[in-house]
């Protein structure tokens, strides 16, 4: 049972975001234009704020596509310079900027017990 992912998807439904013509759901198609744009290949990571312009979905929807499919997207352990979390796909490899950043808390944290 995944709560929290019922609770996206019916706040898309009550939003009147029901099935298109064609039987999809709109919050598939969310998701679809979602993950075109982390698969942007002149991209390692992306921003939700970038993600909603390249896909013209609010802040909101592109939230909840990534939360619906959480186990599809990863949080980079980096930021960019602005201190906004950084968003890829699970499936891309770890970049050598995410292995340092990694490194250099896992020292960190290892050194300050």
């Amino acid at each position: 049972m995944q709560p929290i992912r019922d609770v996206h998807i019916l706040k898309c439904v009550m939003k009147g975001r029901k099935d298109d013509s064609d039987g999809h759901n709109a919050c598939d198609a969310d998701w679809q234009k979602v993950e075109t744009a982390l698969r942007d290949p002149e991209w390692d990571f992306r921003t939700i704020e970038s993600m909603a312009s390249d896909t013209g979905l609010s802040i909101e929807q592109v939230e909840s596509a990534l939360n619906r499919h959480a186990t599809e997207v990863r949080k980079a352990f980096i930021t960019d310079r602005q201190g906004r979390i950084l968003y890829t796909l699970a499936d891309k490899p770890v970049t050598m900027r995410e292995f340092w950043a990694n490194t250099r808390a896992f020292i960190a944290k290892t050194s300050a017990t």
